[in-house]
């Protein structure tokens, strides 16, 4: 995993799966409040295929909440 990039509030690293497990989804994001915990129903977090991706998904959850 590499350094982690801050944006609006969340977290974003690259982190490569294994291939076939990745699908090109190697950019992980969540909220910095996050906890993961499986009866939250917390769905701040997420990958995608790009940073430019995952920035998108965090401005679209952002503006989905408000």
């Amino acid at each position: 995993m590499t350094d982690r990039i801050s944006h609006r509030g969340y977290w974003i690293s690259f982190n490569p799966k294994p291939i076939p497990a990745s699908c090109g989804v190697d950019w992980d994001w969540w909220h910095d409040d996050y906890d993961g915990a499986p009866d939250g129903n917390d769905n701040r977090c997420g990958s995608s295929a790009s940073l430019e991706e995952a920035k998108a998904a965090i401005d679209e959850q952002i503006e989905d909440a408000a």
